[in-house]
């Protein structure tokens, strides 16, 4: 590996030095992959890696209409506008025009299948060459996609290197920031402090940090329908992506009608979760997920915490009496929490940059002045409950489009 990385400066010189792609390559090359596509074969093969089948088939169904030209167009267009690497006259003698970054580095996070793989498509579709640091557990599936994308189009293969790196090998992961004028951070604080303090100073830091997700439910919202959704957008994703929630505030100060509250919403979760396959959880999570159960217990009996837990432990409704922001042990294990809407602001607003979707479900005489009240919060996205994690192509990313962070925008006279 370290051969390999001390070679890399003089091939990305050349790679630089090439023709450049067009989006319409990338997009010609990933509509072909769309359509080659065979939904049964891939979600076989993503089972085989220990997901449930159901789940591997939403996801492939998901990669074939993401994949395919009418969503790719419309992300570009969105996202860049029509023919962005084309110059523009602004003034009389001045052009403007998007170039791309040179060189993106993606260290990619495993907590979606494929991820790192549509990350590496945003790369290539801003004009990018693109390096990509795998993350742990991707069991190749972006590898492959990847591979089968250069099948597409061979004109591709230099603009994208793949890295199998630990992420203890922080000399490999900097050999890799040095080489690069933008680096795209999928992961924890943690993740991205550790990156920042290995780049070189001048390289683009683009964080797609680690956020958190809530549903949030008034006495004239509240319907077994936006139940039956929370619940739903819990158990379909585990709450392993970003969008889920990890907790669902209800909108009262009487700790006798949250506790009613989660009591319904716990009948709900009973029922949606038996229709969804469960994931194996591993070692490290499942003593994390024993950890906050039992701590609950145990403030239980003093009274500041209830506990509904399924009898095979499949899922828990874990009460606090105190509302704040609550990071939830994940595995359908969802905190429900009291709120006044005066409060919204000072519960929420501390933790501005960490917080992504809400699942709202109130009156439409509420929907204004609470939606108001989130974006104030620092909240990106609210949707309806059971649609959480549910997107559209070229749709903001943590309040951003991805395009324009991988791109630069040039002027010059002539």
């Amino acid at each position: 590996m370290k051969e390999a990385l001390s070679m890399l400066p003089a091939m990305l010189q050349a790679d630089l030095e090439a023709r450049e792609i067009t989006p319409e390559m990338v997009i010609g090359a990933a509509d072909k992959l769309s359509r080659s596509m065979r939904k049964e074969e891939l979600a076989a093969a993503l089972a085989a890696t220990g997901m449930e089948y159901e789940t591997a088939a939403g996801l492939v169904e998901q990669a074939i209409t993401e994949l395919g030209r009418p969503s790719l167009l419309k992300k570009l267009e969105r996202e860049l506008g029509n023919d962005p690497f084309t110059p523009v006259e602004v003034e009389k003698g001045v052009w403007e025009q998007y170039q791309p970054l040179g060189v993106l580095t993606h260290i990619a996070a495993g907590n979606a299948a494929g991820l790192p793989a549509m990350s590496v498509l945003e790369g290539l579709l801003a004009g990018n060459i693109n390096l990509l640091k795998l993350p742990g557990g991707d069991e190749g599936i972006s590898t492959l996609l990847l591979f089968m994308l250069v099948e597409a189009e061979p004109r591709l293969a230099p603009y994208i290197y793949v890295f199998d790196l630990p992420s203890h090998d922080v000399e490999s992961i900097k050999a890799l920031s040095n080489v690069s004028d933008g680096v795209a951070v999928w992961g924890s604080d943690a993740a991205v402090s550790g990156i920042r303090a290995i780049t070189p100073p001048g390289t683009a830091i683009i964080e797609w940090g680690h956020k958190l997700s809530f549903g949030y439910v008034t006495k004239s919202g509240e319907s077994e329908e936006a139940l039956h959704g929370l619940a739903t957008d819990i158990c379909s994703t585990e709450q392993l992506l970003c969008s889920s929630p990890q907790c669902v505030y209800y909108e009262t100060d009487d700790r006798y009608a949250l506790l009613d509250f989660a009591q319904r919403f716990a009948k709900i979760m009973a029922q949606v979760s038996s229709r969804y396959p469960h994931a194996r959880i591993d070692i490290h999570s499942q003593s994390e997920i024993t950890a906050a159960v039992e701590l609950a217990r145990m403030e239980e009996v003093l009274g500041e915490k209830a506990v509904i837990r399924d009898s095979e432990y499949n899922w828990s409704v874990l009460v606090d009496y105190e509302s704040g922001v609550k990071p939830s042990p994940l595995f359908r294990n969802v905190w429900i929490m009291p709120i006044k809407r005066e409060n919204i602001l000072d519960i929420l607003r501390p933790n501005i940059g960490h917080l992504q979707t809400a699942g709202l479900a109130c009156g439409d005489e509420e929907y204004e002045e609470i939606a108001c009240l989130f974006f104030k919060s620092g909240v990106n996205r609210i949707t309806l409950c059971g649609e959480m994690s549910r997107g559209y192509m070229g749709e903001p990313h943590d309040g951003a489009y991805a395009l324009r962070r991988y791109v630069r925008r040039v002027s010059f006279r002539r």
